[in-house]
């Protein structure tokens, strides 16, 4: 989008238009206007587009979930970073660990 009209141009033959779509959590259509407008309707079709905000939200999970079991979270920024960077909205799961003895 460029002052609110969609670019004339088309790669892999598909062309710019006024929406995008989600493959598989959001709406076959997401109507856009702007930037702004993009991120909002992604972020209510399971997206989040901002790595910071997907590390964020990642980093806030981890939290509640080590309060409401009272556990140690092992921090690997690395790992959280990986992890934000390989989903467009990822959401905290509790596991367990199984040690060989």
């Amino acid at each position: 989008m460029l002052d609110g009209k969609p670019l004339k141009l088309s790669v892999a033959g598909i062309s710019a238009a006024h929406h995008s779509s989600h493959r598989f959590l959001g709406s076959s259509a997401i109507p856009v206007r702007n930037f702004l407008d993009y991120e909002k309707h992604l972020q209510q079709n399971g997206v989040i587009i901002r790595p910071a905000k997907r590390q964020e939200k990642i980093s806030a999970e981890l939290e509640a979930y080590a309060k409401r079991g009272s556990y140690r979270i092992h921090e690997d920024a690395s790992l959280r970073k990986l992890v934000a960077y390989l989903n467009e909205y990822p959401t905290a799961i509790q596991g367990i660990s199984i040690r060989p003895f």
